[in-house]
């Protein structure tokens, strides 16, 4: 009992994690593989195909993002914008020159 027990939990872990890691799904484990320097369709790769946003979210004139260059409020910068959403989980990419250089994740929710 205690064996069959300890195998529905292995295999209940083993597709949630493998849920987590599908490729073209967006998700936190595969946010977190998004590298700057990826080309769009490695990103796509993973979290499928964005929606092209045209201007990323920004934030408030007084804040600015450690990693981001002079100047910009954005959630993300570059030259193009993409945005992914599942459920509560909200992701922007920034592109430039066709590669990635910045990315944002969001959740909504409690």
């Amino acid at each position: 009992m205690r064996t069959r027990l300890l195998a529905a939990i292995g295999i209940a872990f083993f597709a949630l994690a493998s849920w987590a890691c599908w490729p073209r799904s967006c998700s936190f484990v595969n946010y977190w593989r998004v590298c700057n320097g990826m080309t769009q369709e490695q990103v796509e790769a993973l979290l499928g195909p964005g929606e092209e946003e045209f201007g990323a979210p920004q934030y408030p004139p007084y804040y600015q993002r450690p990693d981001a260059p002079g100047g910009e409020h954005g959630v993300v910068w570059g030259d193009r914008y993409f945005r992914w959403q599942q459920g509560p989980l909200e992701v922007y990419i920034g592109y430039a020159k066709g590669l990635v250089c910045s990315k944002e994740l969001n959740v909504d929710g409690p």
